[in-house]
């Protein structure tokens, strides 16, 4: 399927897939352009797409407040598709700027033309997975001995691969996120349940699943990442019961790690933090090794 040329748009959908993905295996694996990522939290189907000057256009949503902005992908004109899609905004009545464009993308911009501010909450953390494998050095003495613990309290509790194209195992992960949510404070809000359920419902033919599996068969930790190519993974998901069971995720995150690597992936991106602190302290943790920057876009007044 090919995607329609803005200002025509249309609501993204599975069969978009391979289209969306035309575009986005030239850069790296920028979170908010990921396809699987995309159609898993649209669960609203409010997000459009389209292409510009050859460069992928996306009407999004502001992931806390639901406000629709524009974002485009690319390298082919950016000045005219940046001044396009800040008209359109204006025209809409939106807030006269493009939100988490790529740093690929942005630092192509005129200067003179256009403001262009770096988003650091919506910054995604990139991990070497040869760290996570050793979890070797000074840095990773908590993750090590959250491994030991597990291993010390838990000796029967084994890792797995997960078959998504199981009905009963992802059965299994849909009652892990009801249990994981259940056992929060706040628990977890409807839409990230439905994102978490068309994630491992409908793209499970794209993804690895990886768990820890307990007594009587009980799951109790995944993690589920898609491989796209370049050596990259997207890490989309992990929900892990992490209170009864101290150190399970530093458990399964190595043994992931180690999968991955037998893969060929050399990096994973964890995403970004929104500027929620307990989110940022997590992923700060794994010490992440780079960040893929993307930033705002705004005209200068004339």
């Amino acid at each position: 399927m090919t995607l329609p040329q803005f200002p025509e748009m249309k609501r993204l959908e599975l069969a978009d897939r391979d289209a969306i993905q035309r575009h986005t295996e030239q850069y790296p694996p920028y979170s908010d352009f990921n396809f699987i990522s995309m159609y898993s939290w649209d669960t609203h189907s409010t997000i459009l797409v389209s292409e510009l000057n050859g460069n992928l256009v996306v009407r999004f949503a502001d992931y806390q407040t639901g406000e629709p902005f524009y974002m485009f992908l690319g390298d082919c004109a950016v000045d005219d598709t940046a001044r396009t899609l800040l008209s359109q905004s204006r025209r809409e009545e939106l807030e006269p700027a493009l939100k988490l464009i790529p740093e690929w993308s942005a630092l192509l911009l005129n200067p003179k033309m256009f403001s262009v501010s770096h988003e650091p909450d919506h910054m995604d953390y990139v991990e070497h997975v040869e760290r996570l494998h050793t979890y070797s050095g000074r840095r990773f003495a908590g993750q090590r001995n959250g491994v030991n613990r597990f291993r010390r309290d838990n000796p029967h509790a084994r890792f797995e691969i997960l078959d998504l194209r199981s009905v009963a195992v992802r059965e299994q992960l849909m009652a892990l996120f009801d249990e994981w949510s259940a056992q929060r404070r706040a628990g977890a809000d409807g839409h990230e349940r439905a994102a978490f359920a068309r994630c491992v419902e409908q793209c499970w033919g794209h993804l690895l699943g990886t768990g820890i599996v307990h007594l009587s068969g009980r799951l109790i930790a995944v993690t589920v990442h898609e491989c796209v190519g370049n050596g990259f993974a997207v890490n989309h998901f992990e929900k892990a019961l992490a209170t009864e069971f101290r150190g399970v995720s530093a458990f399964l995150t190595q043994r992931t790690a180690h999968v991955l690597a037998e893969l060929g992936v050399r990096h994973i991106n964890i995403e970004q933090d929104l500027g929620i602190r307990g989110l940022r302290m997590n992923k700060r943790s794994y010490a992440p090794c780079d960040g893929l920057r993307k930033y705002r876009i705004s005209e200068y007044a004339r």
